[in-house]
């Protein structure tokens, strides 16, 4: 029985996120389209009198917040252009032309840099948000977000009297055998998923075990479905690699709850492991 995970923090990877305030992209497009012409006249029709070369930095960034990089980076060229153009044309005939030029570059790079800084920190926050309930490495739900869901479908089971099954599998073997994590769980990721219906989850809930959550599914069907996947599975890794499965068939007639049907799941595994290595466990719940 593996221990209670500790309490998120801001290191977990999938941690609970919430979304970035976002417009919809007509409204968005819309402001831009009103914004931007605006400053583009009031910068020519103020002349030297003041500059509103900051306040360009609003559509850029809201275009690079939306729409990400490639808008981003055109409104801050055409911003930037502008600017240019509006100092050269304001420029004395007869003035060095030193700083006009490092005016011109300064402001060119300062768009430039504010685009791909605003467009490269929304990409994070979605990537954040994404890998909030998938694991990054496998492709596979987060251990977190398969509580949460064993959780719900446990609840729905109890409430309905559907069927209700769970997988859980662990590889073991040498390390030359295993490769790379990152390769070796997405490609059993892959396979797990192959073998699943439509609506099933699979979720990786350790460095080498995986879930399977199966929707109305009883006894016997469970039970083909882990012996199909160890055999799917031995087939196409190394031989050196053991895998060792546990079904737990959920009837919903026992009042045991999602923490309690993984505990049980997890006996059951350590008893294969400790036994042959290989193989498919079964754990009857009424």
């Amino acid at each position: 029985m593996h221990p209670m995970k500790p309490p998120l923090t801001d290191q977990d990877h999938d941690l609970t996120v919430e979304k970035p305030f976002r417009l919809s992209p007509t409204l968005a497009k819309g402001v831009i389209m009103v914004v931007f012409p605006a400053l583009l006249v009031l910068d020519w029709s103020s002349g030297s009198a003041f500059s509103l070369t900051l306040f360009y930095l609003l559509p850029v960034a809201l275009a690079s917040w939306t729409f990400g990089y490639r808008v981003g980076l055109a409104i801050a060229a055409v911003a930037g252009g502008y600017c240019v153009f509006v100092a050269m044309a304001m420029h004395p005939p007869r003035a060095p032309l030193g700083p006009l030029a490092w005016q011109s570059a300064s402001t060119l790079a300062l768009f430039t840099l504010f685009a791909c800084a605003v467009a490269y920190h929304r990409a994070f926050i979605d990537r954040l948000i994404r890998h909030a309930r998938i694991d990054a490495e496998s492709g596979a739900l987060a251990g977190r977000e398969f509580e949460r869901t064993l959780d719900a479908e446990v609840r729905r089971a109890k409430r309905y009297g559907h069927p209700l099954a769970v997988v859980v599998l662990e590889a073991n073997g040498p390390r030359q055998a295993l490769g790379a994590a990152r390769s070796f769980a997405a490609k059993v990721a892959r396979h797990l998923g192959d073998s699943l219906r439509e609506g099933d989850s699979v979720a990786r809930v350790g460095p080498r075990r995986f879930a399977m959550l199966l929707l109305e599914c009883p006894r016997t069907e469970a039970m083909g479905v882990a012996e199909r996947t160890r055999e799917a599975l031995a087939s196409a890794f190394d031989k050196r690699i053991a895998f060792s499965l546990s079904v737990a068939a959920y009837g919903a007639a026992s009042p045991v709850s999602a923490a309690q049907l993984m505990q049980r799941i997890d006996r059951r595994l350590d008893e294969v492991k400790t036994g042959t290595r290989e193989g498919v466990g079964f754990v009857a719940l009424a």
